[in-house]
């Protein structure tokens, strides 16, 4: 398997539990330099650091499933970056997993957007910075962003009116048998999270896309 940004490796874990041997990739060195401390003697997980994001498409070699978890609305051209994955390191008959990234506002109701800020804000409020997160949103409602604050740089999703589910499915479907697209709602904060799991409009989703077709 490969994983793309694996942040501190929780679902690393769960794929190496699994009996996956596992390639994972890393822009940040702090988080690199965890991921090789905590699978420190497990020879099934390789850790690559990648600070510009092409280490994967560097290195030879071809994976039986891709996974990105809450990496694609980081990636600036993410519709390029599923397309070079699919097409230059993934088996035949292997498959993509992607989670936790935003729906495109386009397609989402004033309703559910109003209400995703509003749980953002809430979420500020606990964590004690609801002075920058005005500041953000402010930034993000006049289409301009800084170049010197990371919570600007590595958001690019709110520049761009989230991610095109429907784009990425519609490239997936052109390569694989069997293409899944789940919306669901999601949040920073937990209590507002399983209230919100119940109750609130989809702000979010995975896509899961197996048996890819030969070239």
């Amino acid at each position: 398997m490969l994983e793309i940004g694996a942040g501190h490796g929780s679902f690393t874990d769960v794929a190496v539990g699994a009996g996956a041997t596992v390639t994972v990739t890393e822009m940040s060195g702090p988080s690199a330099e965890f991921l090789r401390n905590h699978f420190t003697g497990d020879r099934s997980v390789m850790v690559v650091f990648d600070p510009d994001g092409e280490e994967a498409l560097r290195r030879p070699g071809e994976y039986d499933l891709i996974l990105l978890i809450s990496v694609l609305h980081h990636i600036p051209d993410y519709v390029t970056a599923i397309r070079r994955l699919v097409d230059e390191r993934l088996a035949p008959g292997g498959g993509v997993l992607t989670f936790q990234d935003p729906l495109w506002y386009p397609t989402q109701t004033r309703v559910a957007r109003m209400t995703s800020w509003g749980c953002y804000y809430l979420w500020r409020v606990g964590q004690g910075h609801l002075s920058r997160g005005i500041h953000t949103h402010v930034r993000r409602f006049r289409g301009y962003y800084d170049d010197n604050e990371p919570s600007d740089t590595v958001e690019y999703h709110v520049m761009r009116d989230g991610i095109d589910h429907r784009g990425l499915v519609a490239l997936l479907e052109s390569r694989f048998d069997h293409v899944s697209l789940d919306r669901y709602f999601s949040t920073q904060a937990p209590v507002l999270q399983r209230v919100g799991s119940k109750v609130f409009p989809p702000n979010t989703f995975a896509i899961a896309a197996a048996e890819r077709q030969p070239s």
